[in-house]
């Protein structure tokens, strides 16, 4: 007997973030359904546990039975794969530090089809290991001030983190740029002072400020309707029957991250390639013009403009309206009107690739080193064969669609600059106007909140619009990072090749309460520097 249906499917299990307890179990489902079914279990942080393969009508239907993957250990499921196929399998994954604890075989005439689950061996994660030498440092500029030296030293020193780099400004001067650590731990090489990494979500603040230009040129207005920019590209086409909701999205609403998506909810759709390619059946991963048809048609979480839900969505749609009303690529608009004034040389959108990464780059770590199938091979679902595996930093998820929202990569001493030039003294990139809009409480903002987040920016009010202080974070896995543009005039950023500590903790957490008081020791060297006699 052959079957009628042969499906090959791969597909890379991600851990949640909660994973329910109890056991689940479902029977009957079919090789398609199966690939949806596993994504709820992921989404829910579990892993089958029991998988049988029985005959209905000339086709396969698998009975699942799942549990929590408490372990958050990443597995691989392959579906009516040809004995070639899994033999080529066994090899590649028993190789790589996966072991085959689920293996059901059915006939399809002479030959026989597979169904196997991979999970990879708890031995085979090797956990991240620094050289048990001092760090090295660079960097001449500012070596003298030793609050930041001494906390950075200790803040990698105690957290297992490989590298980072700071650089500090006082009154739109940098005052301070060195690297500590490691950017590549392999080949021992000391973490430059100019190098690059990615910054995430720091890319915020850049999208921001490119609206806030078009506004300045008459381009577009803060109030205008998202969708009236989306619809000038014919790639997109709100639906007839669509969330009345997505016609009262404002530019505005998405700078404040109140567009009406709330990714608790219905998940952040940046995130979520893997569901989407496969819904919209595309033969290769999903990039931005679909992920934005894949949300048209679904209904927002809530009101635009009611509330505060962090929107990696609402912030690569603010790319689609930036290329729109200038009616330049994204990256180009960027390039010409913010980091060419602002003296940006090293900013530019990174790569997912692990080849693909700038001479400049530093190499990028989580702790522990577990290997993945890369999302573009996996997301397809009829792939089958060899697929790459990769760390996490360079394939668990797809830098190129994350661009207005989180792709760039940057120095510290970069960020530094544009934090500066925003509102310099001498040719300032924003207008007054245009930098206090960028700072104001939005209306959904309680009145008694000493900080919100503005256009763009997490804003802290000391005295009024006058007096604030502006930062944002970015966080992706193998990076965090941290800019502050605060009251007094005094700027830095820090930028970390790892994402957290072993126990967790974002490495921006670790250090931003402790470099307040390291910058201003280090301030008070300035000053008494500046006061002697030259």
């Amino acid at each position: 007997m052959r079957l009628i249906q042969s499906l090959a499917m791969l597909l890379l299990i991600a851990s949640a973030a909660h994973a329910a307890d109890e056991t689940v179990e479902r029977m009957g489902i079919s090789a398609n359904e199966l690939s949806a079914y596993v994504e709820q279990l992921t989404s829910q942080g579990q892993i089958i546990n029991d998988l049988k393969v029985r005959i209905v009508e000339r086709k396969a239907v698998f009975d699942v039975t799942a549990q929590a993957n408490k372990d958050k250990l990443a597995w691989l499921i392959q579906v009516n794969i040809s004995d070639r196929e899994f033999r080529d399998s066994r090899k590649r994954y028993t190789d790589d530090g996966f072991e085959n604890t689920i293996h059901r075989v059915i006939p399809n005439g002479r030959a026989k089809l597979h169904s196997t689950i991979w999970v990879q061996r708890t031995d085979s994660i090797e956990q991240l290991k620094l050289p048990d030498v001092p760090f090295p440092v660079t960097g001449e500029l500012g070596q003298n001030l030793e609050p930041i030296n001494e906390l950075l030293l200790k803040t990698l020193t105690d957290n297992n983190i490989p590298g980072a780099t700071v650089a500090v400004a006082r009154d739109g001067v940098i005052v301070f740029e060195r690297g500590f650590g490691y950017s590549d731990l392999e080949q021992q090489t000391p973490m430059a002072a100019n190098t690059s990494m990615r910054i995430a979500s720091i890319s915020k603040p850049i999208t921001a400020v490119a609206v806030l230009l078009l506004a300045e040129d008459g381009k577009l207005k803060l109030d205008d309707h998202v969708i009236q920019y989306l619809i000038r590209d014919k790639k997109y086409a709100l639906p007839k029957d669509a969330d009345p909701a997505w016609s009262r999205v404002t530019i505005r609403h998405l700078l404040q991250h109140s567009g009406g998506w709330n990714s608790d909810k219905s998940k952040d759709p940046m995130f979520e390639l893997v569901e989407i390619t496969r819904a919209l059946n595309l033969k290769k991963i999903a990039r931005i013009p679909d992920i934005v048809r894949y949300q048209l048609p679904r209904p927002l979480n809530f009101e635009p403009g009611a509330e505060y839900q962090y929107s990696n969505f609402g912030y690569c749609l603010l790319g689609r309206v930036i290329e729109a009303a200038s009616g330049q690529p994204y990256e180009a608009f960027v390039a010409e009107r913010i980091l060419k004034p602002a003296g940006m040389t090293q900013t530019r959108l990174g790569k997912s690739k692990l080849a693909n990464r700038a001479e400049d780059e530093a190499h990028y770590y989580t702790q522990t080193l577990k290997t993945y199938p890369a999302i573009w091979d996996v997301a397809p679902g009829r792939k089958s064969g060899k697929f790459e595996l990769v760390q996490a930093p360079y394939g668990q998820s797809e830098l190129a669609v994350m661009d207005s929202a989180g792709a760039w990569t940057s120095t510290a001493s970069d960020l530094v600059r544009f934090a500066i030039a925003i509102d310099a003294d001498t040719k300032p990139i924003l207008k007054p106007d245009s930098l206090r809009q960028s700072k104001e409480r939005p209306a959904f903002a309680g009145p008694k909140d000493d900080h919100w987040y503005g256009l763009g920016w997490n804003v802290r009010s000391i005295d009024g619009l006058d007096r604030v202080s502006l930062w944002h974070t970015g966080a992706l896995a193998g990076t965090s990072t941290i800019l502050l543009k605060r009251w007094d005039n005094m700027v830095w950023a820090v930028i970390f090749n790892c994402d957290e500590s072993p126990d967790g903790k974002k490495c921006e957490t670790l250090i931003d309460g402790p470099m307040h008081t390291a910058v201003d020791g280090s301030k008070l060297l300035m000053e008494e520097r500046d006061s002697k006699p030259q």
